[in-house]
């Protein structure tokens, strides 16, 4: 059985951006696109080079009115497709460059059990760890 057949439910390769998943990414590029404050939407690899991720930078200025201390701001957003009866995973991460780091996750934190499946984490500094 070949890897597309396996996808034809709605399943995604997890390191690739076709069907589905490609089709997620698409929608949410053209929709980042769309928001006055978007500078750029890329797809880029992850840190480790094992998957893909959209990257978009806005125009602080525009975002929130000049009233950030950053003057940069990214989303990285990930999306791993299910087959159907099974939740997607996804990710929203927002970096600033004051050093603020947050983010939604659907999906599983194996390290610790009491984090839920639906989480939001931050920290205030690259140094710090993430509160939940």
């Amino acid at each position: 059985m070949s890897l597309g057949a396996l996808l034809a439910d709605g399943g995604s390769d997890p390191i690739g951006l076709s069907g589905r998943r490609g089709r997620i990414f698409e929608q949410l590029r053209i929709n980042l696109n769309h928001h006055p404050a978007t500078e750029t939407v890329v797809v880029r690899p992850t840190r480790d080079q094992k998957d893909r991720k959209l990257v978009a930078q806005f125009d602080t200025q525009i975002l929130v009115d000049g009233l950030a201390d950053a003057d940069e701001v990214r989303l990285e957003i990930n999306w791993w497709t299910h087959p159907i009866g099974t939740d997607d995973q996804l990710k929203f991460h927002c970096i600033e460059s004051s050093s603020y780091d947050c983010g939604w996750h659907r999906q599983p934190h194996p390290e610790e059990s009491d984090i839920p499946f639906d989480h939001f984490q931050q920290r205030a500094s690259p140094e710090s760890d993430y509160q939940y």
